[in-house]
């Protein structure tokens, strides 16, 4: 699939969440930016509210604040990325703008230049539970004016799509469904000489269980470590979590000591990113219960780095894990308990299957076609 433009384009993206490594829109828009650069080299890129050390690079323009008015206090940012960002799109010559977060300045009215945005995800809008009503109030302020500014929207899995139709009535005919990809090197054959010699090093156990992703409540961790309570003894297989969330992990850990599960329990700090294939690889299954996902980063990674999953049946899990997946009935501990142990007796050839997976990922959620998709939307808007 290749969009034919004529012209090389210049593209403003609001890039407020690129320098964060934890979060899904930060592997979003930092993986969309690389991905459109490579595929279709001709356009130039300007990042809005970037942090300029972590992407001035040659093939991308960072668009930070005049600082004769802007001081770098956040208050005053986000009323920059709210308010004062098409200011700038005239000054750059922007030809389209794309906002990667969901949000899109107020009064954009002012500026004519053709708007997509990103939704994510609409978690605030299903599980109120996790959200203040502060928080949910601001959000939806902002999703609304989003919606009714751009001229195309893209949501990242048809679940969002269905979502943003059953809460705010758009029409599906403005909704454009692009799956996002993964980093480059999670596509690349796995080298199980360096994936062992990463084990090694890292001082992991031999056989765990993964879980990889932002540690907070909404995550439902504990859901994993009431399974492996469940499990018998001789069953069990210690649970290797990799994410950021101080807050959370603090309440994670006193469950943890509570219940007597300290030896099932490893809190792992990767040290570089490339080296994700291998820990993904060397677990033998990655678990996803969260209650909500817009699009399943870490499934889709762990099926590239041919390893099996374990995923909530809920949003967009199915989605992405696909149809060489294992699903349990969201937040039901025995269920997940039973899959653990299923999949850990499995006697069929492990090997075949998360490759086939691999085969049917790689295809479904690759670069090229995601750059394509997206370079052909911002086709048809200019």
């Amino acid at each position: 699939m290749k969009a034919n433009l004529n012209k090389a384009l210049r593209i403003g993206f609001e890039g407020s969440f690129i320098g964060n490594f934890e979060s899904g829109m930060g592997n979003y828009t930092r993986t969309l930016l690389k991905q459109t650069k490579t595929f279709f080299p001709v356009h130039e890129l300007h990042v809005f509210e970037g942090e300029k050390d972590l992407i001035n690079r040659k093939w991308v323009k960072s668009v930070m604040p005049d600082i004769n008015w802007y001081s770098y206090v956040q208050a005053k940012k986000n009323y920059w990325k709210s308010h004062g960002l098409e200011k700038n799109w005239a000054s750059k010559n922007i030809d389209i703008y794309h906002s990667l977060s969901g949000f899109i300045p107020f009064d954009t009215d002012k500026v004519d230049v053709p708007i997509v945005v990103t939704i994510p995800d609409l978690t605030f809008k299903k599980h109120k539970e996790y959200f203040g009503i502060t928080e949910r109030v601001a959000i939806n302020l902002k999703i609304e004016n989003s919606l009714e500014e751009a001229d195309k929207i893209i949501a990242i899995s048809n679940h969002t799509k269905q979502d943003l139709i059953k809460y705010y009535n758009i029409d599906e005919h403005k909704i454009d469904i692009i799956y996002p990809s993964a980093d480059n090197y999670f596509y690349k054959n796995i080298d199980k000489t360096l994936s062992k010699e990463f084990l090694k090093k890292s001082n992991l156990p031999q056989d765990y269980l993964l879980y990889s992703g932002s540690i907070s409540e909404k995550k439902e961790i504990k859901t994993i470590l009431k399974a492996i309570k469940k499990m018998p003894k001789n069953r069990r297989l210690p649970l290797v979590i990799v994410g950021k969330g101080e807050y959370y992990k603090s309440k994670l850990k006193s469950f943890i000591e509570k219940n007597d599960l300290s030896k099932y329990c490893i809190f792992f700090e990767l040290e570089e990113r490339n080296n994700f294939p291998y820990l993904y690889n060397n677990a033998k299954i990655l678990i996803q219960p969260s209650v909500y996902e817009g699009f399943a980063m870490n499934v889709l990674e762990a099926i590239l780095s041919e390893t099996r999953v374990i995923a909530a049946d809920n949003s967009s899990m199915k989605e992405v894990g696909g149809p060489f997946s294992t699903y349990f009935e969201s937040k039901n501990v025995n269920d997940l308990a039973e899959k653990i142990d299923l999949v850990l007796s499995d006697s069929s050839d492990t090997e075949e299957q998360t490759q086939k997976s691999k085969i049917w990922a790689t295809h479904q959620f690759s670069q090229n076609k995601s750059a394509a998709k997206i370079t052909k939307l911002y086709e048809s808007l200019i």
